[in-house]
């Protein structure tokens, strides 16, 4: 299997593709005992923002993405999603 390349958020992530996100775990406003720890997440790029898969809902506090697909076992095919198709807007 593929290893999982992580990148900051500083380069902008594809649109609308699956991502993996790393996230604080703090939240907003921060939770003093969560801070420093962080939990991963299925979700993806809107263009302007992250939003999840589980929920559709924004996220902040990402720190890091990597592209899903791209470490999944050849045999694996993701269901398709409305919402990445072109002529759907994030």
């Amino acid at each position: 299997m593929p290893t999982i390349r992580w990148v900051e958020t500083a380069q902008t992530p594809p649109v609308k593709e699956r991502l993996l996100l790393i996230i604080s775990a703090a939240g907003l406003p921060p939770d003093a005992q969560l801070l420093g720890q962080s939990d991963v997440e299925v979700g993806y790029w809107t263009g302007n923002m992250f939003r999840l898969m589980r929920s559709d809902d924004m996220v902040s506090g990402v720190t890091h993405w990597a592209a899903l697909g791209k470490g999944l076992p050849k045999k694996i095919q993701l269901k398709q999603e409305r919402r990445f198709d072109p002529d759907v807007r994030g």
